[in-house]
This record gives C-alpha cells, structure tokens and sequence, in this order.
C-alpha cells in the first residue's frame, strides 16, 4: 500500500444548543451532541468506521486542530486565528490516514 494521506473537510454548525459536524467529503457524516468535545472528539471515529463500512478503507482519523486550539479560536482567544474581530464559523479538516491491511 502506498504511503499516502489526505485530509477531508468537515463543517461545524451550533444550533439550538447542539453541536454539529457534517462533510460533503464523507456521505452519511452527522455527528451532533450537546457536549462540544464530546462532538469534536467522535468526529475521527465516525469518518473512520464510515470510511470502512462505505469502501473498505481501514485508516486512522485525527483532527487537524486538537479541541483546546479548535475552542479558542472560535471563541476568538487565538490572536492568530483571526485577521478580524469578526468570528466566522468555517470548515475544519480531518486527516484520513490509511492502515496496512
């Protein structure tokens, strides 16, 4: 198996006290829960096992961001995250890492 890795985009809503991961890259992606980490951290597992069941691929999912980084910069904490003051809710990557068989 090649030495290969790719990222996939993951996209963040907050509705009504929910907490909401989706992609257009993996179809049946929807995560949601009260709890924000507990969201952010079910992310990687549910684009692994759908990644599995779909098409076979076994591979590990990290989050780009870890959760702490992730919070403060959509709280605006992070100086650097932002050219604005302005917080815009965008979309975070996933990094999709395929396993030896």
């Amino acid at each position: 198996m090649p030495d290969i890795k790719t990222t996939v985009s993951v996209k963040y809503q907050h509705s009504d006290s929910w907490h909401i991961f989706s992609s257009r890259d993996i179809p049946g992606l929807y995560v949601a829960s009260q709890d924000p980490k507990k969201a952010y951290d079910d992310v990687g597992p549910s684009i692994q096992l759908l990644l599995e069941l779909n098409e076979g691929i076994k591979c590990r999912v990290s989050a780009v961001l870890p959760y702490a980084d992730f919070v403060a910069r959509m709280r605006g904490d992070d100086p650097a995250a932002h050219e604005s003051d302005e917080l815009v809710l965008s979309d975070r990557r996933f990094e999709v890492v395929p396993m030896a068989a």
